[in-house]
């Protein structure tokens, strides 16, 4: 169907509305504005001038679209900018606050390195302490022992001789305890 026939038919319907209904107000003036109109349209298609309408009608499309896509661009393009000045705004609070967090960090490694120092001194404090219970119990077991040799010894009838001073310098004590009673 060519541009022509769409048009024809475009003005027989127009004309079609304003003739069908006569009890419309004013539908004799819109009828003859619609004649008026078609008669204006017929003319400039008879003329050529059709095709002239549509290149104006086209170009005029064509420029609404460059124009959009312009729009567009320029939306993005904002957008980008916005995103950009955002980067910028986060990067520039994280330098603000890099000081803050570096410092926070070295009281966090000063506190471990504290605690690991604590625990291995403490480690060190329970090893020392494991250690003198140890010979403490030593010393105590191999006194008892010196005390049962001594006590057996006595039970038969013998006797031992030792300096008092010799035997506390060799358990390492001063003064006379209640062992040195018993001797």
């Amino acid at each position: 169907m060519s541009a022509i026939s769409e048009f024809g038919g475009t003005i027989y319907k127009w004309m079609a509305r304003a003739i069908g209904d006569p009890t419309k107000r004013h539908a004799k003036s819109i009828w003859a504005a619609t004649l008026s109109v078609a008669e204006a349209l017929m003319s400039v298609v008879n003329n050529g001038l059709a095709t002239d309408i549509r290149r104006i009608k086209n170009a005029h499309i064509r420029g609404i679209e460059v124009r959009t896509e312009k729009e567009e661009a320029e939306a993005e393009l904002a957008g980008a900018k916005g995103k950009q000045v955002l980067a910028e705004a986060v990067e520039a609070s994280n330098r603000a606050t890099l000081h803050k967090r570096k410092d926070a960090e070295a009281r966090i490694e000063r506190r471990r390195r504290e605690a690991e120092a604590a625990k291995t001194e403490a480690e060190a404090e329970a090893i020392r302490m494991d250690a003198e219970t140890r010979r403490i119990t030593a010393e105590t077991e191999g006194l008892a022992r010196l005390i049962e040799a001594l006590s057996l010894l006595k039970q038969q009838g013998g006797g031992l001789a030792v300096d008092p001073d010799e035997l506390r310098r060799l358990l390492g004590r001063d003064g006379p305890s209640e062992t040195d009673s018993q001797l």
